[in-house]
């Protein structure tokens, strides 16, 4: 965040301060990897799950970094005449944690990646627009080698417990994903609220895709 170069002490630049008119540089950007609700639980009842989860989570991180290496981008030149240039060098780091800001058993990832990438000889900004469209590849991408990972799955079978390898659920568990989700009753109320709000505003109108995808996002906020 700091953005010197952990490896060499070296300034990447210096982040640029909001100001009246200009927004402040991005010192990095963020997403989070879920993992699936009943995977959750089950990591929470058996430490061996548990264990085997946070290694099915660092291939994710892995994977996900491999991705990157290979799909971000930055420009150069001048605006208006900017060339793409592939990525040289990039830094993220990857934080675990096992509940939610409910207390709920709700194992994901905070996945974090550096803004300051090495291109063409020098320190440049990571095109963010371009990894923003990505995000939906990359949080399936961690879905996936979660879901299809044998240790994983092994480990839960000695429980009597079976990992899906598509949607990674433990198919045993999955009934229990509501009752053990205060969070996700949270938000369902906030939505209510929010729908029954606007429709008494809008008699008789049916909100968008895009308003409630808003709507959606502000309730989990």
């Amino acid at each position: 965040m700091d953005w010197v170069n952990p490896e060499t002490g070296e300034s990447m630049s210096i982040p640029r301060k909001p100001g009246a008119v200009r927004r402040g540089s991005p010192l990095f950007a963020e997403m989070v990897i879920n993992a699936p609700k009943s995977l959750s639980v089950a990591a929470a009842l058996h430490p061996d799950v548990s264990d085997a989860l946070d290694v099915a989570q660092r291939d994710a991180a892995r994977e996900i970094q491999r991705f990157l290496g290979l799909h971000s981008v930055t420009l150069a030149g001048p605006r208006g005449a900017q060339e793409v240039l592939p990525v040289e060098h990039m830094q993220t780091v990857a934080i675990t944690h096992k509940t939610s800001r409910a207390g709920d058993p709700h194992r994901h990832v905070h996945f974090q990646i550096g803004t300051r990438v090495w291109a063409g000889g020098k320190w440049r900004a990571l095109t963010t627009a371009a990894l923003f469209q990505q995000q939906g590849a990359i949080r399936a991408l961690g879905t996936a080698v979660i879901a299809a990972h044998l240790q994983l799955a092994a480990t839960l079978s000695e429980h009597g417990l079976t990992l899906d390898p598509v949607s990674g659920e433990v198919v045993e568990l999955e009934p229990f994903n509501a009752v053990m989700s205060k969070r996700s009753a949270q938000i369902r109320r906030n939505l209510e609220r929010m729908e029954a709000e606007w429709e008494t505003a809008h008699p008789g109108e049916t909100p968008g895709p895009t308003l409630s995808a808003r709507m959606q996002h502000v309730a989990s906020a």
